[in-house]
C-alpha cells in the first residue's frame, strides 16, 4: 500500500489506531458471542484508517460505513470516527492535528519546505454559553468551524483542540502565505454571528509557529503557536504574535 512508505513512525500511529479500535471491536463482538466478530473488527479498522487518510489529506470525511456490521460493530466503527474528531464541529481533535503535523514535518524535511501551525483562542464563547445556554456555545462553535473552513487554503487542515482552541495547519507556506491567511481568518471571525436568535460577537488571538526542516517536533511547535497566542492576548492589542521556530542550533 503507498502510504507504508511515508514517515514510519506516523504510519504505525495510524496502523496502531487502526488495529486498537479494529481489537476491541472483535474483543466485544467475541464478549458477545457475535459469530462474525473478525469481520466486524476487521470493518472498523478498515472505517478508522479510511478516515484517518481522509482528514490528513484535507478530503471531506466519508460517512462511518455500516452496511454489513452488526449494529454492535456499526456503533464500534462510529466509535472508532468519534475517537478522531470533535465530537461537535467534526473537525481533526488533537490527537489527529497532532498526527497531521508530525507528518507535515516528515514531509517538509524531505522536500525542504517549511510549514505554519496557526493556534486560535476563541473570545467570547464563554459568555455565549453562560447568557443563552450550552446549545448556543455549540451553535456558535459550528459556525466558528464553517468559517475556518471557507478562510482557509485547499489542503490545510482545520482542528479543534477542545473548549475555546482552535488550530490550523498550512503545508509548503512562507510567512508571508502564513501571515495572509491569519488575516483572512481573524477578519471573518470578527464578524458578529446570529445564535440562537441573538447577534453575537465573535473574534480571536491567534498564534503563528512557523517551522523548518530540521526544526522542532509537532508538539514543540504547537506549544510555540500556542505560547505565542497567549503573548499576544498579554498586550491587549495585537490580533496575532508570530514566532519562527527555526532548526535546533540555528
Amino acid at each position: 500500500m503507498g502510504q507504508s512508505r511515508r514517515g514510519g513512525r506516523g504510519v504505525a500511529v495510524w496502523g496502531g489506531s487502526a488495529l486498537l479500535i479494529g481489537g476491541l471491536g472483535v474483543w466485544g463482538a467475541w464478549r458477545s458471542g457475535d459469530p462474525g466478530a473478525a469481520a466486524a473488527g476487521a470493518a472498523i479498522a478498515l472505517s478508522v484508517a479510511v478516515v484517518m487518510t481522509a482528514v490528513r489529506y484535507g478530503w471531506a470525511a466519508p460517512p462511518v460505513p455500516r452496511r454489513g456490521l452488526t449494529p454492535q460493530a456499526g456503533d464500534l466503527a462510529q466509535l472508532g470516527y468519534l475517537a478522531l474528531h470533535d465530537g461537535v464541529t467534526e473537525l481533526a481533535n488533537r490527537a489527529l492535528f497532532l498526527d497531521r503535523v508530525g507528518h507535515a514535518l516528515t514531509r517538509s524535511n524531505r522536500t525542504r519546505t517549511t510549514i505554519g501551525v496557526l493556534y486560535l483562542d476563541l473570545d467570547g464563547l464563554t459568555e455565549v454559553t453562560r447568557r443563552l445556554g450550552s446549545a448556543a456555545g455549540e451553535e456558535l462553535l459550528v459556525e466558528v468551524a464553517s468559517r475556518l473552513a471557507a478562510a482557509v487554503r485547499q489542503g490545510d487542515t482545520v482542528g479543534r483542540l477542545g473548549g475555546d482552541e482552535f488550530a490550523i495547519l498550512a503545508e509548503d507556506v512562507n510567512v508571508h502565505e502564513l501571515v495572509a491567511v491569519t488575516n483572512r481568518i481573524l477578519t471573518r471571525l470578527s464578524v458578529p454571528a446570529v445564535i440562537s436568535g441573538d447577534q453575537v460577537s465573535m473574534g480571536a488571538t491567534a498564534g503563528l509557529a512557523l517551522g523548518h526542516p530540521g526544526g522542532p517536533g509537532a508538539h514543540e511547535l504547537m506549544a510555540s503557536a500556542r505560547a505565542a497566542t497567549y503573548e499576544a492576548k498579554a498586550t491587549g492589542g495585537e490580533w496575532y504574535r508570530l514566532v519562527d521556530v527555526g532548526p535546533a542550533g540555528a
